[in-house]
């Protein structure tokens, strides 16, 4: 699945999870458990995941395990999956 995607990418860079954990701000951890298809990288990091490793990663989303909980903001901006309605409290397009 994705997380193969990911340790090729790596692998093809002779990095180590920790190499790539710095490279693009998340834990060693963190990388482990992406490895492992035991999490998934938010849309945000996985752009940053790929601009680092320069590759594109191919993603599938199995419709019962990973259901999108991103929408967008009117601003453009992600918003995470807790908020509803703008992406931050400090958002231009948030109503006064």
């Amino acid at each position: 699945m994705w997380g193969s995607q990911i340790r090729e990418a790596r692998l093809q860079l002779d990095w180590t999870i920790a190499d790539l954990a710095r490279a693009v701000g998340v834990s060693y951890r963190t990388i482990i458990r992406w490895e492992h298809d035991q999490n998934f990288p938010a849309p945000e990091v996985l752009q940053k995941l790929a601009n680092v490793t320069g590759t594109i990663l191919e993603v599938s989303f199995h419709p019962r395990r990973f259901l999108d909980p991103y929408r967008l903001c009117s601003c453009g901006r992600i918003l995470p999956p807790r908020r509803r309605r703008w992406c931050s409290d400090s958002c231009p397009k948030r109503p006064p």
